[in-house]
């Protein structure tokens, strides 16, 4: 059977990097480079660590965030490898099977996200399930953190996880999306124009307050259109929907 590679419009660019097959769409100018990351396997006496098996990962120079807490990048884990990793990898693993069977998300519902953090995700919003070229996931944008966090332009971004069509592969895509709402930092004490301020930690009602903040954020979030977020949504979207993974 021969499969077609994705083929890009004027302006877009086509890369093929040890394997990993993407698209980089003419709303962004990106410099591509794959690297091969070495195994960081459990060790029962460094106590919880994150773990994944050697993948493949494309970093992005050039991208239009920078000093953001993750940096954008590309993730490719054999699904095989990383099965056996721990119980909350072949659990991540189970659940978006699971999810990429049903297409659909309750409110409250998980999203794994590998490779797994240390902190929890503080909302999910914008979220889409979409194919790519040889597979399928979901995108979305949240923030990781250990504590109640404000929704900030340092913390935010755009993850799409997914695996492909023969369950050989995982797809790991992380990049930083900032809005001109959202305060710079989870430390900011300026909100700009269109924003809400985070509840203050001392507050006597910080429970109901945080509450009500993060419903008004995801319905900020969820109602922004795609051309409101910097990078575009629609534009990263192109780059997801593009990634061809062969071996």
């Amino acid at each position: 059977t021969i499969t077609p590679t994705p083929v890009p419009t004027p302006g877009d660019t086509l890369y093929q990097l040890d394997g990993v097959t993407f698209v980089v769409p003419a709303c962004m100018a990106l410099r591509p480079s794959v690297e091969k990351i070495p195994a960081v396997l459990p060790d029962p006496e460094a106590g919880p660590l994150m773990v994944y098996p050697e993948h493949r990962q494309v970093v992005f120079e050039g991208y239009p965030l920078s000093d953001k807490y993750f940096e954008p990048l590309l993730r490719v884990f054999p699904v095989e490898d990383f099965a056996g990793l721990s119980e909350q990898t072949t659990s991540s693993i189970t659940r978006m099977r699971e999810l990429l069977g049903l297409q659909a998300l309750e409110e409250g519902d998980s999203i794994p996200l590998l490779p797994g953090y240390n902190m929890a995700q503080v909302f999910k919003a914008q979220v889409r399930f979409m194919d790519f070229e040889n597979g399928s996931g979901v995108r979305w944008l949240t923030e990781l953190a250990q504590y109640s966090a404000a929704v900030n332009n340092r913390d935010l971004f755009y993850s799409y996880q997914g695996i492909t069509s023969d369950g050989k592969y995982w797809v790991s895509l992380m990049l930083p999306v900032n809005a001109p709402y959202l305060q710079e930092t989870w430390d900011s004490v300026d909100v700009p124009d269109g924003g809400w301020p985070h509840p203050a930690a001392g507050s006597p009602n910080l429970e109901a307050e945080l509450e009500e903040y993060y419903r008004l954020m995801l319905l900020l979030l969820n109602n922004t259109p795609d051309a409101g977020f910097t990078p575009a949504l629609d534009c990263l979207d192109a780059l997801a929907q593009s990634i061809r993974i062969s071996d």
